[in-house]
């Protein structure tokens, strides 16, 4: 019966990943779409510096709440179990990708970022995920989950970009805009959500301990403050910056030197 559990759990876990990570990809290389002089999201007088600066902004904000929320959500993850925590980051998230298809369509900028902020806090489920792997294995066991863990979010790089494109072409179906990608995201958000509840199931016993303001700065004392934990916090810091740097900047160089489409900067950053 537990071998069962722990077999569910597992393809469960790394399909929950998959389609998570899958939705965060399927959108990134639309976010160039916004900023680009050959759409008419921004305004027409704003300057190519304050479109890049903005474009920064949708690329960097997940990245920073995440680092702000991945700590905080893992630990209430270990008072009130891992699945009530990742069904929280599944709402969570799909409350900022309708907060980002709502800024769309309202050009609201603030609703865009707001929606990418949340967004990004919820993908912290990666780090629970995690966790609720090595709840049930050990060892050679564990490394091996962890691969399938790599994988599932490899996979998803790979094709998520992709496809987020060709939802964006209108030659491929009429009814296809600028949103679609959102509704695909949201639409496999719910397909998680419902996933989770229905084959996975906590294997430890978590017992609920009072979240007070104390102790969070208890918390943030003794653990996010320590030298060696800042240290390393730094080094993930920078390698995402550095490669998310590469990003913005190879798109801008393909728009505005080689006069790349919009769909030619996408399908050039799929790849």
């Amino acid at each position: 019966m537990q071998l069962q559990i722990q077999q569910k759990n597992i393809f469960s876990l790394i399909l929950i990943l998959f389609i998570e990570s899958f939705s965060f990809f399927l959108v990134l290389p639309i976010l160039f779409f916004l900023v680009s002089r050959r759409y008419d999201y921004l305004p027409a007088d704003f300057t190519q510096g304050t479109r890049t600066l903005i474009f920064a902004g949708l690329v960097f904000a997940p990245l920073v709440a995440k680092s702000l929320a991945v700590t905080v959500f893992s630990s209430l993850s270990d008072s009130y179990g891992r699945r009530r925590m990742l069904l929280f980051c599944m709402i969570l998230n799909a409350l900022g990708c309708v907060m980002v298809i709502l800024g769309i369509l309202t050009y609201s900028l603030s609703l865009l970022f707001l929606g990418r902020f949340i967004s990004g806090a919820a993908s912290s489920s990666q780090m629970i995920v995690k966790a609720a792997i090595a709840d049930f294995s050990q060892g050679t066991q564990r490394i091996r989950y962890y691969s399938f863990f790599f994988a599932a979010g490899a996979v998803a790089l790979l094709f998520g970009p992709h496809i987020g494109i060709l939802l964006t072409n209108i030659h491929f179906l009429s009814w296809f805009d600028i949103t679609t990608p959102f509704w695909l995201s949201l639409i496999l958000i719910l397909c998680n959500i419902i996933l989770l509840l229905e084959f996975y199931r906590d294997v430890s016993v978590f017992q609920p301990k009072n979240f007070t303001i104390a102790n969070l700065v208890s918390f943030t004392k003794q653990n996010l403050l320590q030298t060696t934990f800042m240290k390393i916090c730094l080094v993930v810091v920078l390698s995402y910056a550095a490669w998310m740097m590469y990003y913005i900047n190879i798109s801008l160089f393909l728009s505005t030197k080689l006069n790349f489409s919009n769909h030619l900067v996408g399908v050039f950053m799929s790849y």
